[in-house]
């Protein structure tokens, strides 16, 4: 992560909700949890912050839509804990409605600052396994692991979340 290098992450998805189904005539239903597989694409930015790109696949055989920001946070301790704030939605950010065709993508930027920019004991600094991302407008989300450095304390939002577009 320091060094600049870009390592994708894998995930396993925790969804027991079925694909919502669509006919032939409709809309195309909103993709379920269960029919998306997240990853993370991580980028170096500044010297305070990282910027890691999320990736969300449409992993079912037929189209889906995404519009809006995903919920993500920070997990760890090997249970899937949250650890610190949320991250804030930036909602200034267009959200356009992302139609994903079968094994296509929509990505969302995350804006992440280094826990080491803030005092140690606001931060609480500790390693956090991944993210829990909920896509936009579902209960259930999906673990993508990432080994990071995240704050254990609230007391600051450490990551700012954009809203989804097309493509990885």
């Amino acid at each position: 992560m320091a060094n600049g290098t870009t390592s994708p992450a894998t995930t396993t998805s925790s969804a027991a909700t079925a694909p919502k189904a669509s006919s032939a005539t409709g809309p195309t239903a909103r993709c379920a949890t269960s029919q998306l597989k997240g990853t993370v694409d991580q980028h170096l930015s500044g010297q305070q912050t990282i910027e890691p790109i999320l990736i969300l696949t449409n992993t079912s055989t037929g189209p889906c839509t995404l519009q809006g920001w995903p919920g993500v946070s920070f997990v760890g301790q090997g249970s899937g804990k949250q650890l610190g704030a949320a991250g804030y939605q930036e909602k200034n950010d267009a959200h356009p409605t992302v139609t994903l065709q079968p094994g296509h993508a929509a990505n969302a930027q995350l804006i992440i600052k280094f826990p080491s920019s803030i005092p140690a004991s606001e931060c609480n600094p500790t390693d956090a396994d991944g993210f829990r991302v909920y896509p936009p407008g579902e209960t259930h989300s999906l673990f993508i692991a990432h080994k990071t450095q995240a704050c254990s304390s609230a007391q600051h939002k450490i990551m700012t979340v954009f809203a989804l577009h097309p493509g990885e």
